[in-house]
């Protein structure tokens, strides 16, 4: 008789114990006919957490077709009680009415190596949005807690509408060799990608 087949091995995922929430996936077409995808996930944690990863789905309910994609949370850390947006552009084309549903890839507890010794705050924030809330200028300097200062900063501006949800992000850094009285500022502008503006908040990670 044949060889009975032997199953491949199998290697179960490690679970994320993490105290995570996702509020519900925001998507909204591009003038290219993809799709712009934003979630927000908040550290219900009393540590910083680093490394963080989620994974969008597409799904087509007439086809049963589904689309996978990952995404890095866009800065370093995610903070105590903080909350971060995921992006991801699905290009096209995409389908009509998409289901979209998001979970979470991969987390850790930050280190000191990591960087999180040091944390930057963003203080004196000015924002200015645009007549038609298609964009929004902002302006702020960078405070510093830690033993040292460190060399780069990463700002993300997040652009929200009148309902909360994410509308826009907008990503920069700052290179600078800090010391002495040096005080940090930046002036950026985000843009929405659907929606009117209502509010923008900064958040900035500190990275050696």
């Amino acid at each position: 008789p044949a060889a009975k087949a032997t199953p491949a091995a199998t290697s179960a995922a490690t679970p994320i114990t993490y105290n995570l929430t996702f509020a519900e996936p925001y998507c909204f077409p591009s003038l290219t006919g993809g799709l712009h995808c934003f979630a927000l996930i908040t550290n219900e944690e009393e540590q910083t957490l680093s490394s963080l990863s989620a994974e969008f789905t597409l799904s087509d309910s007439e086809s049963g077709e589904v689309i996978h994609q990952q995404a890095d949370l866009p800065l370093a850390h995610l903070s105590p009680g903080e909350s971060l947006p995921f992006y991801l552009f699905f290009p096209p084309p995409v389908f009509s009415q998409p289901q979209v549903a998001v979970t979470l890839v991969s987390a850790s507890e930050a280190r000191l190596e990591d960087g999180a010794a040091v944390s930057a705050a963003v203080e004196e924030l000015k924002v200015t949005i645009a007549v038609d809330g298609a964009s929004a200028g902002v302006s702020g300097t960078i405070a510093f807690e830690g033993s040292e200062p460190p060399g780069e900063v990463v700002l993300l501006a997040v652009a929200y509408d009148a309902s909360g949800r994410v509308v826009g992000i907008r990503r920069g850094s700052l290179h600078q060799e800090w010391g002495g009285s040096d005080t940090p500022t930046f002036n950026i502008t985000v843009f929405s990608g659907g929606g009117v503006i209502d509010h923008v908040l900064v958040f900035a990670s500190a990275e050696n």
